[in-house]
């Protein structure tokens, strides 16, 4: 679910580092954890 948000924001163009942070404040987590979820949700990407 969070990095649907931040894939949806990176495609309306808007800068991934801003897509995170924005992210983030909407699910009430830290930026740390929306960011991790972001790079192994690509390292799990074929």
């Amino acid at each position: 679910e969070l990095v649907r948000r931040v894939q949806v924001r990176e495609e309306a163009g808007e800068r991934r580092k801003e897509a995170i942070a924005a992210v983030a404040v909407e699910a009430g987590l830290p930026k740390r954890e929306v960011f991790d979820a972001v790079v192994a949700a690509k390292r799990a990407a074929p």
